[in-house]
């Protein structure tokens, strides 16, 4: 009886342990992709646990390799190798299921042509994740159904990693390269990959991002190019680069080359250039990102710019982004050829924009700065602190409904509202804090709300009143914005689910729209109840503003 009851607690014990963890692993929160980008087909879950190597590992194990070039010793020569006894180099053609784990510095250039399924991909692994390996030379990847864990490099020498193939993850990574004075990047995805995901990397300082020259220098964190295709750089920090954070595609021509590219959830401070930046492609969705200390500089007065493009890109989106403390919130250039755009500003939320050389001149400010063609079509964003609220506008240059627009400063005279002379787009039912706006629209300047309305017929659903923000920007329960953005629901959000199959009706906190009778003016929809962040901000730090 005795041995019975022992039996028992143990397999009590058994039950509840295993019950624990069941439970455990079926309430981990899943990946939550930004809003309006689609989940990645593989792998299935972003966070999949990485295997871990074999325990004892005295000896070689079929289907694990151990690789550390910089043991001595190591040789080629064995199959698989061990901690003990390392190969010295990356296997050429691993099975598929392999895994494969690296130690310390890795000092060649490898191309990694692996082929493995997508129910047994290969993994490239750190055999330590503490204390990563280092690609010091970097490396390519050219493989299907991969996944690449905790491989880093730290680099002297111009270059960085190059992504092609097919089905292949590159994650938790981290990327530095001191080289500078020649265009590189970082991570740089090309030659017709597709269904590649870059998640939890942290890719900087790239070159000089300090720089005081006037040549003009490309040394991006990421870029995309040579016809790749669904592309993901998702919840990872691009920082410090001589470039942008992530630059799409290189030139003008060509916007159907590189398509369907997602860039969600990361954060990108103080490059030299911008943010994040596409050129000439199609279908890139820009959601929830961070993007802070973007600054001119005296012989580069295009630069400073959070976000943007130019040339001539299609159906570009950029959703529910926080940009600010830089020269210009999103910015989209010329030098088109024709036959660019849309372009879409949905649910963004830009403050504290001030472009220190611009001297009211529209071409180079503003919160909304737009100067190219398909038309520029902004709803529901919020604008704070800022020396312009929209700027430039060419002729076809679309809708702006629903947005807030706040606490102007700019030197005295310069319009919040200011169009170099070709006013043709639709701007109604948005909150301005006062009626005292000077506008300049179709080359008339106006210095009242009310006069600009009267004369031109925009703005006739206007709200005029403080929008009673709360310290993140989100709306009080009292603001004049609950209930009053247009009653009929804007096109653009079965436009998004038609071509992307996502819908995109949702809040900057990813709140369903709309909670009450009717949609709320600005990036946030005011929801009884829900947590109001007030912290205020930290200040920026390290920021270089000449």
């Amino acid at each position: 009886m005795k041995n019975y009851n022992i039996k028992s607690k143990i397999i009590f014990l058994a039950i509840l342990f295993f019950g624990i963890f069941g439970l455990v692993e079926i309430s981990r929160a899943a990946w939550t992709p930004p809003i309006g980008i689609p989940v990645p087909p593989f792998p299935s879950d972003l966070d999949v646990v990485r295997p871990a190597p074999p325990i004892p590992w005295t000896s070689e194990v079929a289907g694990n390799y151990y690789i550390q070039r910089d043991q001595a010793g190591c040789s080629d020569s064995r199959a698989y190798g061990a901690p003990s006894a390392a190969r010295c180099s990356l296997p050429s053609s691993p099975p598929a299921g392999s895994k494969v784990f690296l130690h310390g510095v890795y000092s060649t250039y490898p191309t990694i042509s692996w082929t493995g399924t997508a129910n047994s991909p290969i993994w490239l692994i750190a055999y330590d994740n503490s204390n990563k390996p280092n690609m010091s030379n970097g490396y390519a990847v050219n493989s299907i159904y991969t996944i690449l864990d905790g491989i880093s490099s730290s680099m002297t020498v111009s270059g960085g990693i190059g992504v092609a193939g097919r089905y292949t993850m590159l994650r938790n990574f981290t990327f530095t390269n001191s080289a500078d004075g020649s265009n590189y990047s970082g991570v740089a995805v090309g030659g017709g990959g597709n269904n590649i995901v870059i998640y939890k990397a942290t890719v900087g300082p790239l070159g000089n991002w300090q720089y005081a020259g006037a040549g003009d220098i490309d040394t991006h964190g990421g870029n995309v190019s040579g016809n790749a295709n669904y592309i993901w750089f998702l919840d990872s920090t691009w920082f410090h680069a001589h470039g942008d954070g992530i630059q799409i595609e290189n030139g003008s021509g060509n916007a159907a080359g590189a398509h369907h590219i997602y860039i969600g959830r990361n954060l990108a401070y103080e490059n030299y250039q911008s943010g994040f930046w596409t050129k000439n492609a199609t279908d890139v969705i820009m959601s929830q990102n961070e993007v802070w200390g973007m600054h001119v500089i005296p012989t580069n007065a295009s630069v400073g710019e959070a976000m943007g493009g130019q040339y001539d890109p299609k159906y570009v989106w950029f959703i529910a982004n926080k940009l600010h403390d830089s020269s210009i919130g999103l910015k989209m250039s010329g030098g088109n050829n024709g036959g660019g755009g849309p372009w879409y500003a949905i649910g963004n939320v830009i403050y504290n924009i001030y472009h220190s050389t611009a001297a009211c001149n529209p071409w180079g400010m503003g919160a909304l700065s737009y100067r190219n063609e398909g038309g520029l079509y902004a709803y529901f964003n919020t604008i704070d602190n800022v020396d312009s609220f929209i700027s430039v506008i060419p002729a076809n240059s679309g809708e702006f409904r629903d947005n807030i627009f706040t606490n102007q400063y700019t030197p005295a005279g310069c319009p919040a509202l200011n169009d170099d002379g070709y006013g043709t787009y639709t701007i109604d039912y948005n909150l301005w804090d006062n009626d005292n706006i000077i506008t300049k629209y179709n080359g008339t300047i106006r210095t009242t709300l009310s006069s600009f309305a009267s004369a031109t017929g925009q703005e006739t659903h206007r709200v005029v009143g403080s929008p009673l923000l709360n310290v993140d920007r989100s709306i009080s329960s009292n603001s004049p914005a609950i209930d009053t953005a247009n009653p009929t629901e804007e096109a653009v959000f079965a436009t998004f689910q038609s071509r992307y199959g996502v819908d995109i009706r949702k809040d900057f906190a990813g709140s369903t729209r709309p909670s009450g009778a009717r949609w709320d003016i600005g990036a946030y929809e005011y929801v009884s109840g829900a947590p109001v962040d007030t912290t205020p901000p930290a200040a920026p730090s390290g920021l270089v503003v000449n």
